[in-house]
């Protein structure tokens, strides 16, 4: 996605599921082993809290963004705010398991709702690193296909 003297940030596994995907999204700096971060609030990625943390003073214009475009014309930004409501129709984008430190970030980014036709465009941007809004293309087709063979390990509880 980017390389730059300064960082590398890319994508290097897609995995494809019946009701959503999953990236995982990678973050790359040269280490300075002169210089002391702590690794709870340099994550390119933020905190993830569906409200302003105190403790991240950097702000979101400091972080790594993304969204979703559908080819439908349904977008969604990469947030926590859906926490805090009920009955979000997708797509949805948040952020899943992740960590790092010392100048390497992982972050898994969860894409709920495979449309039913057309591709997904992931949408980026990084303004701190004067990475200027960019995309790529996830071919939907791709996708479906890769979901339909999707093993399920277990049956969906009647409760869910």
């Amino acid at each position: 996605m980017v390389h730059t003297a300064s960082l590398a940030l890319f994508v290097n596994q897609v995995r494809v599921y019946p009701d959503g995907v999953e990236l995982a999204v990678h973050v790359r700096r040269p280490r300075d082993p002169d210089e002391f971060r702590d690794p709870r609030l340099d994550s390119p990625f933020g905190r993830h809290l569906p409200y302003p943390d105190a403790r991240d003073s950097r702000g979101a214009d400091q972080h790594l963004r993304l969204g979703v475009l559908y080819d439908d014309g349904r977008a969604a930004q990469a947030d926590r705010s859906h926490l805090l409501r009920s009955n979000v129709p997708p797509p949805l984008i948040s952020y899943g398991i992740g960590g790092g430190g010392d100048g390497r970030w992982e972050q898994g980014v969860w894409i709920w709702g495979l449309p039913s036709q057309g591709s997904i465009t992931v949408v980026y941007s990084w303004l701190a690193e004067d990475i200027p809004e960019s995309s790529f293309v996830l071919d939907g087709q791709e996708l479906r296909a890769a979901a339909a063979g999707a093993v399920v390990l277990w049956p969906a509880s009647p409760d869910a």
